[in-house]
């Protein structure tokens, strides 16, 4: 398996309950609170996916 570099994501695309990964960044859907990594915010905070949407934005291995 190889290094898979990580996604950066504008926070300025994003509401607060998304940066706060209260919210999935791409549905907005808040419960059950995301749970699948996406990427990250410059400032190095993980920003998460519903699992409905993780396979969308996640690279595929």
């Amino acid at each position: 398996m190889g290094y898979v570099h990580p996604v950066i994501i504008d926070p300025e695309s994003l509401t607060t309950p998304q940066c706060l990964g209260l919210a999935c960044v791409a549905c907005h859907k808040r419960f059950p609170l995301p749970r699948v990594p996406v990427g990250t915010l410059p400032d190095g905070t993980i920003v998460r996916a519903c699992e409905d949407c993780a396979f969308l934005i996640r690279p595929q291995h």
